[in-house]
C-alpha cells in the first residue's frame, strides 16, 4: 500500500504499469481470495480518481480501458486457479493456456458472474426492495447509520432508546416540513 501511495504521490510516469505488476504479483500468490484483490485495486482507483483532475484524453481513456481489461483477465486467471472450469492447474503459467477455452465454454458467463458476485448482489438488492414495498413499516430511516452514536451513551446519559430518539426526530422533521 505504501508503494502504491508513493507512486501516486510522486506522479511516477509509468505507475499504471507498475500497479499492474503489483496486482499480478499479488494475484499469483493470493488467487484464492478475490476480495483481497479488490482491496488492492480499490485504493489505486480511489487515489487516481479522488481529486477530480482526471481528464478524458484518448491516452487516459485507453489506459483505463487497458487497466480494466487486464483486471478482468486477472479475475479469469484467479477463477481458473480456484478450480472453475475443472482444469486442475496449480500455477499461473499453466493457466494461460486455458483462458481462451474457459472464455468460450458454456458455463463461462455463469462462473464469471459468480466471481463478480452478481447473483448474490442482485438477489439481496431485489429482496431488500421487495421487503420495503411489501412492509413499509420496516424502513428504519438511518437507524443503523447512527446507532454507533448511541451505543455507549444511551444508558449513561439519555436513558432513552435509539428508537425513541428516531421517532422524536421524525416528528420534529415532519413539524418543520408542515410549516
Amino acid at each position: 500500500m505504501l508503494l502504491i501511495y508513493y507512486l501516486y504521490k510522486n506522479k511516477i510516469k509509468f505507475r499504471l504499469i507498475i500497479y499492474l505488476i503489483i496486482i499480478f504479483i499479488f494475484v499469483s500468490f493470493s488467487f484464492h481470495s478475490k476480495r483481497e484483490a479488490i482491496f488492492l485495486i480499490l485504493p489505486i482507483a480511489l487515489l487516481e480518481l479522488h481529486n477530480g483532475t482526471f481528464r478524458y484524453t484518448i491516452k487516459n481513456i485507453l489506459s483505463m480501458i487497458t487497466f480494466t481489461l487486464v483486471i478482468l483477465y486477472l479475475i479469469i486467471i484467479m477463477s481458473i486457479l480456484r478450480g472453475y472450469g475443472g482444469y486442475n492447474v496449480s500455477s499461473i503459467s499453466e493457466v494461460k493456456h486455458h483462458v481462451a477455452e474457459y472464455i468460450t465454454s458454456e458455463k463461462f458467463l455463469k462462473y464469471f458472474m459468480n466471481n463478480l458476485e452478481i447473483s448474490s448482489t442482485t438477489y439481496n438488492t431485489n429482496n431488500a426492495i421487495n421487503i420495503i414495498i411489501e412492509q413499509p413499516k420496516k424502513i428504519i430511516y438511518g437507524e443503523s447509520i447512527i446507532k454507533f452514536l448511541f451505543f455507549l451513551s444511551q444508558d449513561l446519559f439519555f436513558h432513552i432508546s435509539l428508537e425513541a430518539w428516531l421517532i422524536y426526530i421524525q416528528i420534529q422533521f415532519h413539524l418543520i416540513l408542515e410549516r
